[in-house]
C-alpha cells in the first residue's frame, strides 16, 4: 500500500492577519483564500483511498439527515466512499461553498466538526485544519468506527475513533429521532461486534 501525501501547493498560504500588525483586530477583514487548501487536501484524500483501499466513490445529492446539524451549510459538494465488503464502515466528505469548510460523516450517525469556525477572527493556520481531516479520514479508512445508541427519554447516540492522536468522538441526544430510525441504527449495530464498523480492506495491486 502506498503513504498518503499531502499534495504541494505552488504558493504560500497565510493569514495576512497574522503577518500585518495594521490589521489588528479588524472585525472587517477576513481573507477567504487562506483556507482554500483545504478542499485540496480532502480531493487528495479521496484519491487516495479510492486507489489503495476496495471502495466505491461517488456523489450523493445530500447526506443522511441526521449528519447534516455538524456539517457544513451551504454545500457545494458530497463525495460518498462505499465500501464493498459488508460490516465496513461508510464515509461521506461534505464540502461546504465557504473555502476551507469540510465535515465528515461516517457510518450511521457519527461526524466530525473541525476546529475551523470561518469567522472574520478564526487565525488557525490553514494546515492544522488539513491535519486534523487527513486523521479523521485515514484513521477512519484503516480501523472504521464505534457507534453506541442508547435509546429513551434521555439516550443517546455516541461515536469514537481509535489509535488517534485525539480525541475524535462525537454524541448527540436521541431524543426526537425517529422511532424507525433509532430501529435502523439499532439493527445496523446489532451486527458488528461491539458495534464497531470495520476500516476498509486493502486493494489488491497486480505486482
Amino acid at each position: 500500500m502506498t503513504d498518503y501525501v499531502r499534495p504541494a501547493f505552488a504558493r504560500t498560504v497565510f493569514s495576512p492577519r497574522a503577518s500585518d500588525p495594521d490589521l489588528g483586530d479588524d472585525p472587517s477583514y477576513a481573507d477567504p483564500e487562506t483556507y482554500r487548501p483545504v478542499a485540496a487536501v480532502a480531493q487528495a484524500l479521496v484519491e487516495h483511498v479510492a486507489r489503495e483501499y476496495d471502495v466505491v466513490v461517488d456523489a450523493p445529492l445530500e447526506v443522511p439527515s441526521v449528519h447534516a446539524r455538524w456539517l457544513p451549510e451551504p454545500v457545494s459538494r458530497i463525495v460518498r466512499i462505499s465500501p464493498v465488503h459488508p460490516g465496513e464502515v461508510t464515509v461521506c466528505i461534505v464540502i461546504g461553498t465557504e473555502p476551507g469548510v469540510v465535515g465528515v460523516a461516517a457510518g450511521a450517525f457519527s461526524s466530525f466538526a473541525f476546529p475551523f469556525c470561518s469567522c472574520q477572527f478564526c487565525d488557525e493556520p490553514w494546515q492544522h485544519v488539513a491535519d486534523g481531516l487527513e486523521e479523521v479520514v485515514l484513521a477512519l479508512a484503516r480501523d472504521g468506527v464505534r457507534e453506541t445508541v442508547e435509546a429513551g427519554r434521555r439516550g443517546r447516540a455516541e461515536w469514537a475513533l481509535s489509535r488517534s492522536s485525539h480525541a475524535w468522538s462525537g454524541r448527540t441526544p436521541t431524543r426526537g429521532v425517529r422511532r424507525a430510525e433509532l430501529r435502523r441504527w439499532e439493527d445496523a449495530l446489532a451486527g458488528l461486534p461491539d458495534g464497531r464498523w470495520a476500516g476498509w480492506t486493502p486493494r489488491r495491486h497486480d505486482g
